[in-house]
């Protein structure tokens, strides 16, 4: 069943499969391949759940630029649940695609430091325990 309504999806039913499959694909044949996806997801996907993938796809299409955006929508919504280290982790990624003077990185660097608090914020036990 796939996640897109009135779309195929097609899996490999092993991940070696799937790494040899991929390595024998050129570099250049493997950034057309995912440029494909992430634009197939644009048109097909519209919610958060897809900022992630398209993310992935257009920074190995070679387009940080368009995957940027993503990777923020996707660390903000890991952020507003419980998988705040996940957030963390979408964040450096954005970070990593922006140049050393790029003005968008100290807006990301802000969101990344409230991520990090976030994920290592331990609730004091003892007051949980009183409640």
């Amino acid at each position: 069943v796939s996640r897109l309504q009135g779309q195929q999806q097609f899996r490999f039913k092993h991940a070696l499969i799937r790494d040899v499959a991929y390595q024998r694909l050129t570099r250049a044949a493997r950034r057309t391949r995912h440029e494909l996806v992430a634009r197939f997801l644009e048109d097909e996907a519209v919610e958060t759940a897809a900022a992630e993938a398209l993310a992935q796809h257009w920074r190995e299409a070679g387009h940080p630029e368009r995957a940027v955006p993503y990777f923020l929508a996707a660390a903000e919504d890991a952020g507003r649940g419980w998988a705040k280290d996940h957030a963390v982790a979408l964040y450096q990624q954005a970070m990593a695609l922006l140049p050393e003077g790029d003005p968008g990185r100290r807006d990301i660097q802000l969101k990344l430091a409230v991520a990090v608090q976030a994920a290592f914020h331990i609730p004091d036990v003892e007051r949980l325990r009183r409640s």
